[in-house]
């Protein structure tokens, strides 16, 4: 995930985060970092482009079914 400014998470916060969000959503991450790859994001300016594509997902994903057997 990217984060604009000095905002990043370590490596030990991002573990801890990502247990927090559902199958479909790290399928959505997945699919959203590999539209560029990172030499390309990193090399132009910030744009809130990916943000609002991951803001727009949340939105209107719906929720999530648990099933517990």
């Amino acid at each position: 995930m990217v984060f604009r400014g000095s905002y990043h998470p370590t490596l030990a916060q991002a573990v801890v985060r990502m247990k927090y969000y559902s199958h479909r959503d790290l399928k959505e991450m997945q699919r959203i970092a590999r539209l560029l790859s990172d030499e390309q994001v990193l090399r132009r300016p910030w744009s809130p482009k990916y943000s609002e594509l991951w803001k727009r997902w949340l939105d209107t994903k719906g929720p999530d079914v648990v099933i517990v057997f």
